[in-house]
């Protein structure tokens, strides 16, 4: 019921926020101010944010979607072409968690023969880890 709720409540903010970047938007039209200009595209891309925002969270809605993440990767066949592949995709995923604000904690590394890994396994957290991950 919570979850509801805080939709809820972000809709109405996003429509209020709405009704004020219209309401900016048509003064600078009639006034014809190019000083207002910066102001009404700050209003603009603020409403867009929210949107983007509104639209995430009814996205990530299903039952583990706000839950951290853990990934496991296993080279398999294919010997040290396979193993360098499995070190540059937990690279990759590492990168993009940071990038995204989340922490990683790795949880077990076996080291290829030569190069790369045999096995790696990960827990990204974070809130909506799992969801982002998932889409």
């Amino acid at each position: 019921m919570g979850e509801v709720k805080n939709k809820l409540e972000r809709f109405g903010k996003l429509s209020t926020q709405y009704e004020e970047a219209q309401t900016l938007l048509e003064m600078i039209e009639e006034e014809n101010d190019p000083s207002l200009a910066a102001e009404g595209e700050e209003a603009v891309n603020g409403v867009e944010k929210s949107i983007d925002e509104l639209q995430l969270m009814t996205m990530l809605n299903g039952e583990y979607d706000h839950s951290n993440a853990i990934l496991t990767f296993h080279a398999g066949t294919g010997g040290t072409e396979a193993q360098d592949w499995a070190e540059m995709l937990t690279r990759m995923y590492t990168r993009w968690a940071e990038a995204h604000g989340y922490t990683v904690e790795v949880l077990d590394v076996l080291e290829g023969d030569e190069a790369g890994i045999k096995s790696a396994s990960m827990m990204i957290k974070g809130a909506n880890a799992y969801g982002m991950l998932k889409s």
